[in-house]
Formats: structure tokens, sequence, C-alpha cells
């Protein structure tokens, strides 16, 4: 018999056991048999609101060699002893298992027959079978709780699912997560309400439905859309935060690629806003190998769309616009039409920033089809703001003039006092290049008081203000506006910023 001191069950054993157990659909055996074993580590039984006792589920010899051929395929042998001494603490489940432990003994080949595999086949289709029907009723009944939640004030849904078990599903943090992103476009703030219920709801998940690993991957999931969100409200402390418990998550979590590379994806632009620019490529570059291993070209041409968004920020153009042209070339632009969107969009600023402006006219009207298609203002809006850029810099200045005074007055109603004041700061170009120094005067008197009542981040305040000063004394030159642009960009992603102590003076 094998020596018992290295066969039973520790916590990490349990987790590894039980993880390839749910792989061939008996983890209800294999808790039966560690609660069999007076020795074996017994983890806190739920309480399932039920009285009397549940019906014990015995090891089928089926079952054993399924159990064993995954723990061989994932070069487990340790645990086959392990195994075998749980069988032992049950005489009927140990009576399964003899025929396949007697032929490994006898160093026989344990590989079932072609029988034996057509049975163990047969019995693990039907059990994906269900788990299919299974997960497509949770589908079903997540998207009729998100419509349902949709449909009420933020304050009354966090306390519809703080007090309702039957929200508590993976679908709809999923489907939430979901939603969050697509509302960080037209309503940051709703993005965040959305992510934070899906943290809510992470929170609540009860232990028996799903594995412990994996409902730390949900949270681990849900804690970082609710970064994302922050992250675009321009919260960029709370957003720190939430990346920084989703990766407490995640080190708890299954290991499972796919939901590590989101929390990385996503991380990485909150680096990437925060200048850390290195630490953001580093973060796409392992998205983009997982991507690539699991062959979807798809999420590939997400990650590369990004990597060209940090390009771009360091300096590097011509990488920037050679990676975006091929991140666009792989995504599916009817997976995530505001992807395709914000690709082109990006690609034609390139083109702005590379002076390749006969190119960037000419991209203009696709990208204006797609903000069309996705039914956004704000999108068309920044898509005017595009095209006055355009004639800005092919010196077409009183089309440019009329086009961003209709962009800023648009973001200073929808309450987006930064990009109003982006936009402000380019308009004064113009003024500056045409010496119109009262306009810009003007100008500056009408956004900063914006500024102020927003609260926003006191460095951004400081660098407007330098800009603001130096208009009302009519010495705003163009290098002080372009300064200002570059201060005010860096103090909106970065909270840490500081505007530097010489330009203050």
């Amino acid at each position: 018999m094998a020596d018992l001191a290295n066969t039973h069950v520790d916590p990490d054993s349990l987790v590894d056991l039980l993880w390839a157990a749910a792989e061939t659909g008996c983890s209800e055996p294999l808790a039966h048999l560690i609660a069999a074993c007076s020795d074996c580590y017994k983890p806190a039984a739920p309480s399932t609101g039920k009285s009397g006792k549940r019906g014990v589920r015995h090891f089928e010899d089926a079952d054993v060699a399924a159990l064993a051929a995954n723990l061989l395929l994932h070069n487990e042998p340790r645990y086959l002893k392990i195994l075998q001494h749980l069988l032992e603490t049950c005489p009927q489940c140990h009576l399964a298992s003899s025929s396949l432990f007697q032929q490994a003994k006898s160093g026989k080949d344990a590989t079932p027959s072609h029988q034996e595999y057509e049975a163990i086949s047969q019995r693990l289709s039907k059990r994906l079978s269900d788990w299919r029907s299974c997960f497509a009723r949770d589908e079903v009944l997540a998207e009729k709780f998100l419509t349902k939640l949709l449909a009420m004030p933020a304050e009354r849904r966090l306390l519809l699912v703080r007090n309702s078990e039957r929200y508590g599903s993976w679908s709809l943090v999923t489907k939430l997560g979901e939603s969050s992103r697509e509302a960080v476009a037209r309503n940051p703030n709703e993005a965040v309400s959305l992510a934070s219920l899906a943290v809510e709801i992470s929170k609540s998940l009860q232990p028996w439905s799903y594995d412990e690993r994996v409902t730390e991957d949900i949270k681990a999931q849900a804690w970082a859309l609710l970064g994302n969100a922050l992250r675009v409200a321009n919260d960029l402390k709370a957003a720190a935060e939430a990346f920084r418990q989703a990766e407490e998550f995640l080190q708890k979590g299954s290991g499972l690629d796919t939901v590590r590379v989101e929390v990385l994806d996503l991380k990485a632009t909150l680096l990437a806003g925060q200048r850390r620019f290195d630490d953001a490529r580093s973060l796409l570059g392992e998205a983009l190998a997982v991507y690539r291993d699991i062959e979807d070209p798809h999420l590939q041409g997400r990650v590369m769309i990004k990597d060209a968004l940090v390009c771009r920020e360091v300096g590097n153009l011509e990488e920037a616009a050679t990676i975006l042209k091929e991140g666009l070339s792989l995504i599916n632009p009817n997976r995530e039409p505001r992807l395709a969107f914000v690709g082109q969009q990006n690609l034609t600023v390139l083109l702005v920033d590379l002076h390749r402006l006969d190119e960037a006219q000419e991209r203009v009207s696709m990208v204006r089809d797609l903000a069309q298609k996705l039914d956004n203002p704000l999108d068309e809006i920044r898509t005017d703001w595009l095209e006055g850029r355009i004639h800005f810099e092919v010196g077409d200045f009183a089309i440019a003039e009329d086009i961003l005074i209709r962009v800023k007055d648009h973001f200073l109603r929808a309450s987006l006092p930064y990009d109003a004041a982006l936009v402000s700061l380019e308009l004064a170009l113009i003024y500056s290049q045409e010496e119109r120094l009262r306009e810009m005067k003007f100008l500056a008197l009408e956004i900063l008081p914006v500024f102020a009542r927003n609260e926003i981040h006191r460095e951004a305040l400081a660098a407007f203000t330098l800009f603001g000063r130096a208009a009302a004394a009519e010495e705003a030159t163009a290098e002080v506006i372009r300064k200002t642009l570059g201060y005010l960009e860096q103090a909106r992603n970065n909270p840490n910023f500081r505007v530097p102590r010489l330009a203050r003076s």
C-alpha cells in the first residue's frame, strides 16, 4: 500500500484534484471520498438552507478511468497515489477502481480499452451537453435580468442584487461588463455604475455555484472592468486601486489565460495613461502572445490597436501607423463595431501627426460612416473635431474655426470640460496665427470657470490657468499654447503629474 503520509489531501492538492474532477464530471464522488477520510483536508461545507442529508454519489469504473487519464494527461502522476488512497476509504468506490489499479500494479497498460473509451466518451459528451444546456439557460436568464436592471435607477439596482441570490451568475457579470464597455464612450459615469454592479454580484457568488478558483477569476474580471470605467471617468486613483484588487483575485484564480489577459489588456491602457509606456507595452505583448496561441485574430488586432496608441504617445509615429494598420486588418468589425471606428479614427489622427494630410482627408468620410452606424453623438462630434484638425493643418483656418467652435460648444453642453479645454486651445492656435488676441482672451475666460466648477485635477487647472494669464496679458504665443496642450494631456492621464515650476512663473 502507498505511504499514507504522502497520500492525504492537503489544500493545494485538493484544488488540483477538484479541478481535474470538474473537467471529467466527477466532482461529487471525489467530494464524497474526501469526506470519508478523517485525516484528509476538509473545507467548510456550505449551508444549503435545506434539511436532510444529500445522497452520496459513488465512483463508477468509467469515472475513475477518466479522472486517472486526465491526471496523467496533465503530468500529475503523484495525484494518482492520492486518488488511490481516497478510493480505498469507500468499499464501493474501491471496487469500481480495482481493475484499473490492478493493471497498473501488474505493469499492464492502464489505458482504457476501445469499448471503455467509447463508454467514457459517451458519458463525458452527455455531461458536456448537460452543461451547455445549463449555461444556455443561464445566458437567457442573465439577459432577462440585465434588461430589468438597466431599466432601474443606479441605487435601486445595487439594492436589488445585494438582496437576491438569483442575480449571482457569471453570465450576468460578463453581460454587465460588456454593457460597461459600451457605455464608456457614451456615458463614463454609467459605465462605472454598471461595472460596480458587476463587482457587487461577483462578491455574492455562492462558493458551491462555481469552482472556488473560477469564482476568483470572476472577481478579477469584474474589478478590472471597474478599473477601466474609472479610468475613462478620470478617477485614476480609484482605477489603480481597482486593478490592484483585480490582480489579487487573479493570483488566487484558476490561471486561465483568457481571464488573465483580459485584466492585463485593460490595465495596460491605465499604465499608458500614467505614461508608464514600457510597462504598458510589456502587458500588451503578453496578451498578444496568448491571443496568438488561442488563434483569435480579432483579439490580436484589438491588442495591436492599443499598442499602436502607446507607440504614438512615445513618439514612434511610423511604427504606430504600421502596427495600427496590421491590427485593423485582423479585427472583425461586426464583432466590435466601435473598435473598428476607434482604430480607423486613431489611424487618421496618426496620419495628421505624420503630416500625411491627403491620406487623412481621404479617410475622414470612412470614419464618419462608422461613427454614424454606432449612432453615438459623441463619436460623431469627435469625428468633427478630427476634421477640424485636418482643416487647420492644411491652412483652412476659417473652416477649422467654424468646426472647432461647434465641437467646443457641444463638449461644454455634454459636461466634458477636458475635451472643451483641448479644443479651445486648438482654437487659440488659430487665433495666434491670425493675431486675434481679443478672441483668445474671451476663449480663456469662457473655459476657466468651467474647470473651477467641475473640480478638475488641480494640475490641469494650473496648466490652463497659465494659458489664461498669458491670454489676458495678450502674450499667449503658439509655443505657450502648445505647451499648455501638452501639460493638459499629461495631467488628464496621470494623477501624479506636476506642471513644471518654471512654467508657473
